[in-house]
């Protein structure tokens, strides 16, 4: 497939071109550059914010799908673009070429391509970090969790609540923005829709984005909202959980919300609803539809349903079930009163703990798609030294992607094969002996089939180049690639499904038109 990028005259675009071509190497890039208006010669000059082009031939190139995607430098961009025109931005960072680290895009670059696109968007996701919704949890800084911890670290831009540890904004770098958007009862220091808007933005702009939110997100967090804005706009996103003041106010106190003998449940809800300021106990209707969560009720799902059933409920009513929530082997299965039993009777499903969810927001409809290019991709990372593998394990994770660490130096002892078992789809090797052991104790059965990424320490930066082989023995695997560090390792392979994906969009176009010309 031919992606045709179209700029005026920017040194850093056969760059971009180069790097595009490595980890996506299914489709063909070609450069198209455009002679600039005279008054455009000096592409060096800032322009000034109130300044618009009309007659911006590259725009109209991109309006006339003469090209896929139109590159500016952000100075050079028009004031406004027109509603079916897209953008995002790749800060310099991005741009910097061989071990010099020369700058060859001050300011970084702005992509523009048309809404709609196939292959665009994908692209966009594979390039640009995941915005990061992340829950400060509640009271001291030591209820925040490592993970959010190092994702503020990490950020360039934090966007953060008013009910949040003190202290936790002192893990941002001195660099990082931070914008306030605090809510109390009755008093928005922003609109929700404001919010969402920055996100927009944010989430386009190539930085590191970080959403911080007391307690947990998922809880009270207006997260939907929040997440619905970015998955319209096909950007990809990352969930972090947190500590609720439900985990904090019950070990601080004693006043547990499950006691043996006193309590066997607790209802979690608002004292309001959506748009009213005062007490609205709930209707018989809302007590009956209410969002149900069951802990250790795996084996009494049919008991659960049947007397759901004797309640009145239809069978169309939702039900979904969680097991292993939060690890290598996590599993989701949704369905309705009348379909449930037979969904789970898988026999890999059975002795496994579970979480039981019925109601209105139980419905598959509602499960996350993240628009990341390693979405639920489950990936073996190989090698004898685990401090390695904290980093590529981020770097998995925020491309959508689940993963697990097999000690290449105690490989094979007992349980440590149990990943085989696992429908795991990749494999990282980060040493070269790594790969050798690994072959040797597991067989060529445990590669069969699979995506392969060697890491080899190389000082060529041509992420994802891929090779015809590693030895004879991996000659069954899917594809295998080589890469300089682990991050080119994990976009090499996010780069081979994306453009995997791409392929898969495309040929349902085509088939598309294929059906529609008759």
């Amino acid at each position: 497939m031919r992606i045709i990028v179209g700029s005026y005259k920017l040194k850093a675009v056969a760059f971009l071109l180069d790097e595009l071509a490595g980890f996506l190497p299914g489709l063909e890039f070609f450069h198209q550059e455009f002679a600039p208006a005279a008054d455009l010669c000096d592409l060096s000059r800032p322009l000034g914010s109130n300044r618009s082009f009309p007659a911006d031939k590259l725009l109209a190139a991109l309006l006339n799908q003469q090209i896929t995607t139109a590159v500016y430098r952000p100075e050079m961009l028009p004031v406004e673009l027109p509603d079916e025109i897209d953008r995002f931005s790749l800060p310099e960072r991005y741009l910097e070429s061989g071990s010099d680290k020369l700058n060859l895009a001050a300011g970084g670059l702005t992509l523009l391509f048309r809404r709609g696109d196939a292959v665009m968007p994908v692209i966009r996701n594979l390039l640009l970090p995941p915005v990061i919704f992340a829950g400060a949890g509640i009271g001291g800084i030591d209820n925040v969790t490592l993970g959010v911890m190092n994702a503020l670290k990490d950020c360039d831009v934090c966007i953060y609540d008013a009910l949040i540890p003190d202290g936790i904004i002192d893990f941002l770098a001195a660099t990082a923005e931070k914008i306030f958007v605090g809510k109390r009862s009755g008093r928005h220091y922003k609109k929700q829709k404001e919010i969402n808007r920055i996100l927009l933005e944010l989430g386009k702009s190539g930085k590191k984005v970080v959403r911080l939110k007391g307690g947990d997100p998922s809880v009270f967090g207006r997260l939907a909202e929040e997440v619905k804005t970015l998955q319209q706009a096909g950007l990809s996103f990352r969930v972090l959980p947190g500590i609720t003041t439900l985990n904090v106010a019950a070990a601080s106190s004693g006043l547990l919300p499950s006691r043996r003998g006193v309590n066997r449940g607790f209802t979690v809800s608002t004292p309001r609803r959506a748009g009213s300021h005062t007490f609205v106990p709930f209707s018989e209707k809302e007590r009956q539809e209410s969002f149900n969560i069951y802990y250790m009720a795996a084996n009494l799902v049919p008991e659960i349903v049947s007397t759901m059933l004797d309640d009145g409920f239809s069978a169309d009513w939702p039900i979904s079930l969680i097991y292993d929530a939060g690890n290598w082997d996590e599993t989701v299965i949704c369905g309705t009163l009348a379909d449930i039993k037979a969904k789970i009777s898988r026999p890999d499903l059975r002795k496994r703990p579970a979480l039981v969810m019925t109601g209105a927001g139980a419905a598959a409809g509602y499960l996350f798609q993240t628009n990341a290019a390693l979405e639920k991709m489950k990936i073996i990372v190989c090698g004898f030294d685990r401090k390695s593998y904290p980093p590529v394990k981020r770097a998995i994770e925020n491309y959508g992607g689940r993963c697990m660490f097999v000690d290449a130096a105690a490989a094979g002892g007992a349980g440590e094969a149990d990943f085989l078992k696992s429908a795991y789809e990749a494999i990282i090797f980060l040493d070269t002996q790594s790969r050798r052991v690994f072959y040797e104790k597991f067989g060529p059965a445990a590669l069969s089939g699979k995506f392969v990424v060697a890491v080899t320490l190389t000082e060529d930066r041509h992420l994802g180049n891929p090779m015809a082989e590693i030895s004879d023995e991996f000659t069954d695997t899917r594809h295998t690639f080589t890469a300089s560090d682990v991050d080119a390792a994990v976009l090499s392979l996010a780069g081979y499904l994306s453009n995997r994906k791409i392929e898969l969009k495309f040929d349902s176009i085509i088939r598309m038109e294929s059906c529609n010309g008759g």
